[in-house]
């Protein structure tokens, strides 16, 4: 769930997976007259919050790559 705020400069997030601890494992295995069963139970609940802010004014980036940038400033792009 997101929501923006502030121009979408500002930008809370929240997250949640398996809130009901339902995530089980269960294998059975046979080994010619030896039968086993497992059943594992992990703690795989998570919540997570985040907010982002966007200090930039504009939304939109410079189409050049950091690559062509680091070229230019050492003068080698015509090289």
């Amino acid at each position: 769930m997101k929501k923006s705020f502030l121009k979408d400069k500002l930008q809370l997030s929240l997250d949640a997976y398996d809130i009901f601890n339902k995530n089980n494992t269960r294998a059975s295995a046979r080994l010619n007259d030896i039968i086993m069963h497992s059943v594992g139970k992990e703690e795989t609940r998570k919540v997570g919050f985040t907010i982002t802010y966007r200090f930039r004014a504009e939304k939109k980036m410079n189409n050049q790559s950091a690559a062509e940038t680091e070229m230019s400033r050492l003068n080698m792009d015509n090289q």
